[in-house]
């Protein structure tokens, strides 16, 4: 999340170690099953968000973040997709309400223009309450 807000870049460097220690861990402690479901896992955000990427909704460095994510979490990762979008939903709804206000404060005739998105603000808030709902047994 850093590296995307200082350059809007997600390092391959960090998303190939994050598939391959997920992969390693599901392996080392799940055996051949755990590295299955890694796979799966680390597959899913591909093939859900590949259409986005193609409408330049996404970048490719948002779906191999989640695919890094997904190695660890195997199934979960549909879940911190969808509280990511949702999240990410919540926050454009804000900054557009907060435009339309200072449009309006400031009287100014200018149309709306669309701004770029940190995406990974809104997986970290995803994967983050993923965290504290599996430590506190809410599900």
């Amino acid at each position: 999340m850093v590296c995307d807000l200082r350059t809007f870049k997600i390092p391959n460097r960090l998303c190939i170690v994050g598939v391959v220690s997920g992969m390693l861990f599901n392996l080392l402690f799940y055996g051949l099953n755990g590295l299955k479901m890694s796979l799966f896992g680390a597959m899913i955000p591909i093939v859900m968000l590949y259409f986005l990427f193609l409408l330049k909704v996404v970048g490719a460095g948002d779906i191999k973040l989640l695919a890094g994510i997904g190695a660890f979490v195997s199934k979960k990762i549909i879940l911190i997709i969808i509280a990511t979008f949702v999240i990410a939903s919540i926050y454009s709804l804000f900054c557009v309400i907060f435009k339309l206000f200072r449009l309006m404060r400031d009287k100014l005739k200018t149309h709306y223009s669309f701004s770029r998105m940190h995406l990974s603000v809104s997986v970290f808030l995803a994967c983050l309450m993923n965290f504290i709902f599996n430590m506190t047994g809410m599900r």
